[in-house]
């Protein structure tokens, strides 16, 4: 029998449940109301697994918005991160619902990010830019609209045209025109 529920000292939105003296556990209070973890209710099996999954969504929460806070990651690169971490699926699950809906993770920003890096260095092309997109998990539409937004609708072979052009800048001066084109041609092959 669940003797007491405490509020935690240190983070008013977690409470520790008490069956007699010994702490059994701790979960958000959000989590506690939930499930009906007052003073007198029964202390089972279920109720401590139930507190379990609740206090190891909230810990996969933090480290996930921590992950987002330093980059954007697509919903597959942030359930590889939870699995790494060893967090069980039912948690990761839980942990993705509760992301989906907010700003904190959206494929869309993650291409966004990704093609920013990739062009950075020199443009690439559609093919290419949705090879990037597909290895990091981003979805078909969200992929398209990406690369729509990065290229302003331009075809491979202008972006090919502006990255030589942008090679061509970037040669010292003085140097013969087959070593030139060579240069050229293996940063587009890139």
């Amino acid at each position: 029998m669940v003797s007491r529920v405490k509020t935690d000292v240190r983070d008013a939105t977690l409470v520790h449940v008490y069956v007699g003296s010994r702490k059994v556990g701790s979960l958000p209070v959000a989590d506690a109301e939930g499930l009906g973890v007052v003073p007198g209710v029964a202390w089972t099996m279920g109720l401590k697994g139930l507190c379990e999954t609740a206090i190891n969504v909230r810990r996969a929460l933090r480290r996930a918005t921590g992950w987002l806070a330093s980059g954007e990651l697509t919903v597959a690169e942030l359930r590889t991160r939870l699995e790494l971490a060893g967090f069980y699926q039912n948690v990761i699950e839980k942990v993705l619902a509760k992301l989906a809906g907010t700003f904190a993770q959206k494929d869309e920003r993650a291409a966004d990010a990704s093609l920013r890096k990739l062009l950075r260095r020199l443009p690439a092309s559609n093919n290419h830019m949705e090879e990037v997109l597909a290895a990091r998990g981003v979805g078909e539409d969200d992929a398209a609209a990406a690369i729509a937004r990065a290229t302003d609708g331009e075809s491979d072979d202008d972006l090919a045209l502006r990255a030589a052009y942008r090679v061509f800048a970037g040669l010292p001066q003085g140097l013969d025109g087959s070593t030139a084109w060579r240069r050229v041609l293996g940063a587009l092959a890139r």
